[in-house]
């Protein structure tokens, strides 16, 4: 009797050993889970910036592999259509937010979709007998565009949404500042930046020096100029939007000569005048010319006292400055109480001919995380685009953070059209039209806007 309930039992247990051996081992089907490559194009970014963002994506994600390739920015845009045109490629490429527009219409960008399906990778230990890997579809539902207001910089939605479809999505934010020669102010003791363009005014007067000839020993600011200016187009830009200047109609088309509704002052036209007034010898504000040497290569030998520039000028400059004692102020404003800076950034969008579109936006999307931008911002030293991250840089104890973190929050940049690179050489024409004297600023403004229309 004990014997037959001892098999009884025993039975009973090899039936339960082997039914939990059959769910574990054949009771579920396997998933079936391809492998998936993506390829993710940069420019300013070294792959030690980002592998281990990468590798930390990869721990739930171990069947797709990411590889990162670095371009010079001067071969890039052809490399990318190059590559498009031969069939290759890559999956995830970087773009600036002026180009977006432009590369959404050429149909070069796959937007951003409701959600990713993702294999979820996770070790568990079912009825606590045995360790297996247990590998899960599931959907992920992706950013709303509510969430894009909500959690980055204002800029943000306007230069990535088109038409309620989202074309990439940011890793950190630049904004153009004032760089000065702290030792240029000191000898013209002028003991804090200037806040205010008027208040820049005042300072250029006393830091340029003239030789008895006219012409400049020291230039108080590097403006007024565009081909030995960098980013004069963005300068140019920041100074009209500040100014009160429409750039854009509602129909997408260049407005910025136009008058303000109820007046005859055209703020762009204004802008202009003040801009190119900084290189016309006969006008007071007289500290630049076309025959002074590259801005920023003239700030780091301290020729110049003031340079209008963007945070990776900083790093630059940490490389270069050598004797030049400098620091950083937020850009001057026409209106203090109601800032407007210029943003330009980078953003990481999804190839049209990406065969892996899903993976790649849910890559892209973890890179959004605030763990994860946190991770990059503080391993490159940027500003970031998240508002959660840059009130903590805001707080921050140096005061070159502060600057560019505070910047972001106003920061703001404007449709440029489906040749961004046209529209600057436009306004490049349009600068050495007034300079030369063979138009206005309001017949320079007019022919630009005019020059344009092809474009937009």
């Amino acid at each position: 009797m004990r014997r037959g309930y001892l098999f009884v039992i025993g039975g009973g247990l090899v039936v339960i050993l082997i039914l939990v051996a059959l769910f574990l081992l054949g009771g579920r089907k396997p998933v079936n889970v391809q492998p998936v490559s993506l390829e993710w194009w940069g420019v300013f970014d070294d792959t030690a910036d980002v592998e281990s963002i990468i590798n930390a994506y990869r721990t739930n994600h171990p069947y797709i592999t990411i590889t990162y390739k670095k371009f010079r920015y001067e071969e890039y845009e052809d490399s990318l259509i190059q590559a498009w045109a031969r069939g290759s490629g890559p999956d995830i490429f970087a773009i600036p937010n002026s180009w977006v527009h432009k590369f959404q219409a050429n149909g070069f960008l796959t937007p951003m979709p409701l959600s990713t399906r993702m294999a979820f990778y996770s070790l568990s230990r079912p009825l606590g007998i045995k360790q297996e890997l247990k590998i899960e579809y599931r959907d992920v539902p992706s950013l709303t565009t509510t969430d894009i207001a909500n959690r980055f910089v204002q800029t943000v939605q306007s230069d990535t949404i088109i038409n309620g479809g989202v074309y990439g999505l940011p890793l950190s934010m630049d904004t153009l500042a004032l760089f000065y020669n702290r030792d240029l102010l000191n000898f013209a003791v002028i003991t804090q930046p200037p806040a205010t363009w008027n208040e820049f005014l005042d300072a250029i007067t006393r830091l340029t020096l003239l030789d008895t000839a006219g012409g400049i020993v020291q230039a108080g600011a590097a403006l007024g100029t565009y081909d030995n200016i960098p980013r004069a187009f963005d300068i140019i830009s920041v100074l009209m939007m500040q100014n009160g200047a429409q750039m854009v109609n509602e129909q997408l088309h260049l407005s910025f000569n136009q008058a303000v509704p109820g007046s005859s002052d055209a703020p762009g036209v204004q802008a202009l005048q003040f801009y190119t007034d900084f290189a016309q010898p006969t006008k007071q504000a007289y500290t630049w010319n076309v025959l002074m040497p590259d801005a920023f290569e003239a700030f780091v030998n301290g020729q110049v006292a003031f340079f209008v520039g963007y945070q990776y000028h900083r790093d630059l400059l940490r490389d270069r400055s050598g004797r030049v004692s400098w620091s950083v102020s937020t850009l001057p404003q026409v209106d203090s109480r109601r800032p407007v800076n210029y943003a330009n950034y980078w953003l990481q969008s999804v190839a049209t001919r990406s065969l892996h579109s899903n993976e790649a936006w849910n890559f892209i999307q973890f890179l959004a995380r605030t763990d994860v931008e946190k991770e990059y911002i503080n391993k490159t030293g940027r500003t970031p685009a998240l508002v959660e991250l840059l009130n903590e840089q805001i707080q921050s104890q140096d005061p070159i953070i502060q600057v560019f973190a505070q910047q972001a929050i106003t920061a703001k940049s404007w449709y440029q059209g489906k040749s961004p690179t046209e529209t600057e050489e436009i306004f490049g024409s349009m600068i050495s039209a007034v300079l030369n004297g063979t138009m206005t600023p309001a017949e320079a403004a007019a022919t630009a806007v005019q020059r344009a229309q092809t474009i937009y």
